[in-house]
């Protein structure tokens, strides 16, 4: 029968080495440098938080696109970001047979109009242009948290380890007589 006191020391360097290596995942997550979270505005990596319970430790991305970009989309989906009927002001522009159209409103029944401006080069951008999204188009996910934890669950044993080694619970076993 192991004694009590040794069964508290373990536990706790258990969860103690548990949350040291949630920690490691989590830090490995946030790396770019190393790519895996990617960021394209940074909202989904400060998105990213690290939760210590009682026993255990989690992981979160709370962004609105964080389990599409972790898992991807295996078809596409149609968009529901669009509130119904809405009125896009399209710009003097010209088209591609050179006839020159002039700036109007145009109302978008489904979907969603995004405006942006194109790079030019990888100091300039472009006019404006407007597209009209229907859909999400299917994507691969990035996996970014799964190759976090697969890099760092390896040092799991190690992290348990140093929680026992450094806990502040000292073990002595005696010899007892047969």
């Amino acid at each position: 029968m192991i004694p009590s006191d040794v069964q508290k020391a373990i536990k706790a360097a258990l969860i103690q080495g548990i949350q040291q290596n949630g920690n490691r995942i989590f830090y490995r997550s946030q790396d770019t440098v190393g790519c895996y979270v990617p960021v394209v505005t940074g909202e989904l990596k400060s998105s990213g938080s690290l939760i210590y319970k009682a026993e255990s430790v989690s992981i979160n991305y709370s962004a609105p696109h964080a389990a599409i970009v972790e898992a991807g989309l295996e078809t596409a989906v149609p968009f529901n970001g669009g509130t119904g009927e809405q009125k896009v002001y399209i710009p003097t522009h010209r088209r591609k047979n050179g006839a020159v159209v002039r700036g109007h409103y145009r109302t978008v029944q489904e979907g969603k109009a995004v405006t942006f401006s194109p790079r030019i080069s990888k100091f300039e951008r472009g006019p404006e242009i407007t597209r009209i999204l229907t859909e999400h188009a299917p994507r691969e996910g990035q996996e970014f948290l799964k190759r976090a934890v697969l890099k760092e669950i390896v040092c799991l044993p190690d992290d348990m380890e140093k929680a026992f080694l450094t806990g502040s619970t000292t073990i002595q076993f005696k010899q007892g007589k047969s």
